[in-house]
C-alpha cells in the first residue's frame, strides 16, 4: 500500500538539477520535520514549510498529515521517476513543483550604504550573538570578545582570511595564495553544519553577492580537497552550494538588506538569522560580514548588478 501523496512548493536550482532525471538513492537522514536524500552524487534535503527556502531543499506544501517522516529510516529506499520523489519502504510520494527557488539578486549599492547597514547590524545585534560558535566576528576581531575555544582558536585564521580578501578586492591582480590557516575552519565546532564551515560558507556566499565569484572560486578549489575527510556530509553538501554563491534564502535576505543599508528590514532580517541552528545563522552572517567590511577598501562608486537592467 501507497503512503500519502504530497506537493512540494518549491525546490532549490541544485535540488531541481538533481531529480530532473531518474535516480535511486537512499534516505540519509531523518529529522522531525525534513530527511536528506543521498542521490550518488549530490545530497537533497526534504522538508516541510519551516526548513525555508535553500539550493538544495524541496519544500512541501502544508498538509493535513502529522509526522509525514515518521515511517522513514536511514538506508531506506529513494526512487526518482517521472516528478516525482518516492521515499521509504512504503513511499511517501511528493510530487515536485513547477517554482524553482534561486536566491534573490542584489540591487545596486554604494559604499555608503553598506557602511550604513553594517553600522545598523553591529547595534542591532549587541547582545545577541551567542557565546558559542563564530557570530562574534561579526565585530571583527571576534575573540577579544568571547571567551570561548572556538573563538580563539580561529582568531588568526579569521584574521589572515580577511587580510587576504583585503588584497584581492583591493587589487585584481593579487596573486597571492590563499593562507593555509584557514583550513583549520572546516568542520570545526559541533554539529551536523559546525561553526567553522557556516562561517567559510557566508564568505563564500558574500563574495558572490558582490560579484567577486572569482575570489570565491579560489577559496573554494583551495579548501575543497580537504572537506572530504574534515567534515560531514551535509555540511559539505551547503558548502558545495555555497562555492556557486547560493544559501539559504534567510541568510540572503539578511545580507543583502546590509548591503542595501536597509536599515528598516535589518531588524526583521537579524530575527530570522536567529532562528538557524543554535548559531549557524550567526555564523555564517559573521563569515559574510568579514568579506563585507573588506568591500570598504574599494574605490567609493556605484557597484552595479550584472543582472539587473539600468
Amino acid at each position: 500500500m501507497l503512503g500519502p501523496v504530497l506537493r512540494a512548493q518549491s525546490i532549490g536550482a541544485v535540488a531541481v538539477r538533481e531529480i530532473s532525471q531518474s535516480v535511486s538513492g537512499r534516505i540519509a537522514a531523518v529529522f522531525d520535520r525534513s530527511v536528506y536524500v543521498d542521490l550518488g552524487s549530490q545530497w537533497i534535503c526534504i522538508g516541510d514549510a519551516t526548513v525555508g527556502n535553500g539550493p538544495v531543499n524541496l519544500s512541501l506544501e502544508p498538509t493535513p498529515y502529522s509526522g509525514v517522516f515518521a515511517d522513514l529510516a536511514v538506508d531506506q529506499p529513494v526512487r526518482v521517476c517521472a516528478g516525482a520523489v518516492h521515499l521509504g519502504n512504503r513511499p511517501l510520494i511528493i510530487v515536485t513543483p513547477a517554482k524553482i527557488w534561486s536566491p534573490p539578486l542584489v540591487p545596486c549599492w554604494t559604499n555608503e550604504s553598506l557602511m550604513r547597514g553594517l553600522d545598523a547590524l553591529n547595534a542591532i545585534s549587541r547582545g545577541r550573538v551567542p557565546r558559542q560558535g563564530l557570530g562574534v566576528f561579526l565585530y571583527g576581531h571576534g575573540a577579544e570578545l568571547s571567551d570561548t575555544r572556538e573563538a580563539h582558536v580561529c582568531a588568526l585564521p579569521v584574521f589572515e582570511l580577511e587580510r587576504w580578501l583585503l588584497s584581492h578586492l583591493a587589487d585584481k591582480r593579487c596573486v597571492e595564495g590563499v593562507p593555509e590557516s584557514a583550513q583549520q575552519l572546516i568542520g570545526l565546532g559541533p554539529g551536523l553544519t559546525p561553526s567553522g564551515d557556516d562561517f567559510l560558507g557566508g564568505v563564500l556566499i558574500a563574495l558572490s553577492l558582490v560579484h567577486r565569484q572569482d575570489i570565491a572560486a579560489l577559496l573554494y578549489t583551495d579548501l575543497s580537497p580537504h572537506l572530504l575527510t574534515r567534515t560531514g556530509p551535509i555540511s559539505r553538501t551547503h558548502l558545495v552550494a555555497a562555492s556557486a554563491g547560493q544559501g539559504l534564502e534567510t541568510l540572503h535576505l539578511a545580507i543583502n538588506s546590509v548591503i542595501e543599508g536597509n536599515v528598516e528590514m535589518i531588524p526583521t532580517r537579524v530575527h530570522h538569522i536567529e532562528r538557524i541552528g543554535s548559531s549557524s545563522g550567526w555564523d555564517a552572517l559573521a563569515g559574510a560580514c568579514v568579506v563585507l567590511r573588506a568591500c570598504l577598501v574599494q574605490p567609493a562608486g556605484l557597484h552595479k548588478n550584472p543582472w539587473r537592467s539600468n
